[in-house]
């Protein structure tokens, strides 16, 4: 690929998959952390829904990050991908780049859509690695959900996340299943807090990885999807609100002003209530800027460099937003 006459050529390039919660961020944000000084990375990062959170949750990691909100990066007859990855190479000539897919995604369409002619020369497809969160394997809703399995059976490198969290018998039972994945695994791994070593995007690959699921994303764009049914609620002058839904998920999301302040006590007991399945947030408090991560009950805060407005995004199965919704407002100073 040419752009502006410099010629881009065998970008190693790796997704990093796993489903909602499951620490992706986190991987991502370490494997930052630990690249080779004398390397410049980029992340093209996919979002469930429209508010675009990641690329503000990893804005002080150095790398160059490209969001592509409100979508489905698996469609990969979508345009906006596509050019959001030729945005990406042009701007940041990057030395590697790191995908993420929505925790809903199924990678084969993305798979495809980085092996089409017009990328076969620029990007050097490498390992494919995704967390699992082992406490999961024993939950039908996430063990038999079309993106969970089709995310380990196209995966290079199966890693088990939060095994601090786990008990012996979920780390037993995470290893029979990755063993007896087929066709096997270049590695398996256990980390926590997303701790994958670098080394591990050049796993050996294999050709005859296949998706289980390959009918779950068949459909055209534009059906009942994460498109399908978007919109856009201007709640006051300073603050807005969309929401979007897809694969039985809904999700919603929040803008607010950066001059508008919160109480971090307050966010702290709304966070630890965790009223919905995942949420994450950026938020202007009076202890300065705060990143929030709640997830299987459990929730993180830590301070982050300032954004240019308070933004949250929440995944849940139901569309019952009132609630959280009422909590922010009253969790702003007054």
């Amino acid at each position: 690929m040419a752009i502006n006459n410099r010629v881009y050529q065998n970008i190693p390039t790796n997704i990093i998959t796993g489903f909602l919660g499951v620490g992706k961020t986190s991987a991502i944000l370490h494997l930052l952390a630990h690249k080779p000084a004398d390397q410049r990375w980029a992340v093209l990062v996919n979002e469930f829904g429209e508010i675009g959170i990641d690329g503000a949750l990893m804005k002080d990691s150095g790398a160059f990050i490209k969001e592509v909100p409100g979508g489905c990066m698996c469609c990969s007859s979508n345009l906006p991908t596509q050019m959001a990855l030729n945005l990406l190479i042009k701007q940041a000539a990057p030395d590697r780049i790191l995908i993420e897919p929505t925790g809903l995604g199924h990678p084969e369409r993305v798979i495809a859509m980085l092996r089409e002619p017009h990328y076969r020369s620029v990007l050097d497809l490498r390992a494919t690695v995704c967390l699992v969160d082992p406490r999961k394997l024993s939950d039908s809703r996430y063990r038999e959900n079309p993106a969970f399995t089709d995310q380990i059976a196209l995966s290079d490198v199966l890693v088990a996340n939060r095994c601090d969290l786990c008990s012996g018998d979920e780390i037993e039972a995470f290893y029979r299943f990755a063993t007896e994945s087929q066709p096997p695994k270049a590695r398996i791994a256990l980390v926590v807090h997303g701790a994958i070593d670098v080394a591990w995007l050049d796993a050996a690959t294999s050709k005859d990885r296949r998706a289980i699921h390959p009918e779950a994303h068949a459909h055209p764009h534009g059906e009942d999807h994460t498109h399908g049914d978007t919109h856009v609620r201007v709640a006051n002058a300073r603050w807005d609100r969309v929401e979007n839904r897809g694969d039985g998920f809904f999700s919603c999301g929040w803008r607010f002003e950066a001059g508008m302040q919160f109480e971090i006590r307050a966010l702290e007991r709304l966070f630890s209530r965790e009223p919905a399945l995942r949420m994450k947030g950026v938020f202007h408090t009076d202890e300065g800027w705060q990143q929030f991560n709640a997830a299987d009950g459990s929730y993180t805060a830590r301070p982050c460099v300032a954004a240019n407005a308070s933004i949250i995004e929440a995944i849940d199965r139901s569309r019952n937003w009132e609630s959280l919704e009422r909590g922010l407002l009253d969790s702003l100073v007054r």
